[in-house]
C-alpha cells in the first residue's frame, strides 16, 4: 500500500460520518452532516474534499435506486491497528511482514469490519497479545466465545493472533451467521471457528470472551459470561459510549471482572477486563 498524505480535519470528519453511519449517505446528506461541524465550509468546498477522498481510494461511489451514495472503499487492504489489516477476498495472495491479514467478503452484515468499535476491540486483542509476549499472561491457547459475531472478524483475529486455538461464535441474525461462515472459510479456519445461532455450552471453559455489543446487551449477558470463563480469562468489550464506561465497569466488577485496559475513538470506547487468577 502506498503511503498517503495526512488527511485534513474535514476529510477525517467525512470518513468518520460515513464509517459510523448505519445507512448509505448521498452527497447532499453528507454535506449537511459535515456543515454541522464546519459551518464555514461551502458545499463546493466539501465536494472538493469528497473528490480528494475518492481519488485517494478512501471512498467509492455506489448506486442505489438511482441515487449515488458514498461508502468506504473496500477494494484495497485497510490497516485497522498496528498489526491487524483488513483485506477483501480479491487480495487472496496479499501479505505484509509482521501484519495479521484478515480477509472478508463484501456482505450485508453490519459494517465492513472497520467501524470504530471493531477497531477498538481489535486494539484490545492486540493489547492482550502484547502482554502474552511480555510474559505477563501465561495462558496457553484454548477456547474463546464470540457473542454476536457479525462478520466473524473478532473470532478470526483472535485465532490468527494466536490468542486461542478455537472459537465458539454465535449470532441471532441468520444473515450474519451466513457471512461469518463464509469469511471463516475464506480464511481457512472452519476447523477452528464454529458458528451457531444461540449461546454455546462449555461452562467454565473460555479464556477469552469477545463482546462488541451495546451496553444493555452486555448487561443482559454479564452473568452468563462470568459463569462461562476460567480464572484469568479476558473479556474484550466494545460498542460502548465513553459516558457508559463507568456503568459497564460497575456491572462487570459485580461479576468479578477487573478493568485491564481502555481506549476510545470517534465517540466509542473499548475495554479489556480480566477475571482474577485464583
Amino acid at each position: 500500500m502506498p503511503d498517503r498524505l495526512p488527511l485534513s480535519s474535514p476529510e477525517q470528519k467525512i470518513l468518520s460520518i460515513i464509517k459510523n453511519s448505519r445507512r448509505r449517505l448521498s452527497v447532499a446528506s453528507l454535506i449537511f452532516s459535515v456543515r454541522k461541524t464546519y459551518p464555514q465550509l461551502t458545499p463546493d468546498e466539501i465536494k472538493s474534499f469528497i473528490r480528494s477522498l475518492v481519488d485517494s481510494g478512501e471512498l467509492s461511489y455506489s448506486y442505489h435506486f438511482g441515487q449515488s451514495c458514498l461508502e468506504p472503499n473496500f477494494n484495497r487492504p485497510i490497516p485497522l491497528t498496528r498489526r491487524f489489516v483488513l483485506a477483501p477476498d480479491s487480495f487472496s495472495n496479499w501479505s505484509r511482514p509482521g501484519k495479521i491479514i484478515i480477509r472478508l467478503a463484501r456482505g450485508a452484515a453490519f459494517g465492513l469490519g472497520d467501524h470504530s468499535s471493531t477497531r477498538l476491540a481489535l486494539a484490545g486483542l492486540e493489547f492482550i497479545s502484547e502482554k502474552m509476549a511480555e510474559g505477563l499472561v501465561s495462558e496457553s491457547p484454548g477456547w474463546a466465545l464470540d457473542i454476536g459475531t457479525g462478520t466473524g472478524i473478532l473470532a478470526l483475529a483472535a485465532v490468527k493472533a494466536g490468542l486461542v486455538d478455537f472459537v465458539n461464535a454465535f449470532d441471532i441474525d441468520s444473515c450474519a451467521r451466513f457471512e461469518a461462515r463464509r469469511n471463516i472459510a475464506l480464511n481457512r479456519l472452519s476447523n477452528q471457528i464454529f458458528v451457531d445461532s444461540c449461546w454455546p455450552g462449555h461452562k467454565d471453559a473460555y479464556q477469552l470472551v469477545l463482546a462488541n455489543l451495546r451496553l444493555p446487551t452486555i448487561n443482559r449477558y454479564a452473568g452468563r459470561i462470568a459463569a462461562s470463563v476460567k480464572p484469568g480469562a479476558f473479556l474484550v468489550a466494545s460498542g460502548i459510549r465513553p459516558e457508559e464506561t463507568s456503568t459497564l465497569e460497575m456491572i462487570l466488577r459485580k461479576k468479578g471482572f477487573k478493568r485491564f485496559w481502555q481506549s476510545s475513538s470517534l465517540g466509542w470506547c473499548g475495554c479489556v477486563f480480566r477475571m482474577p487468577v485464583v
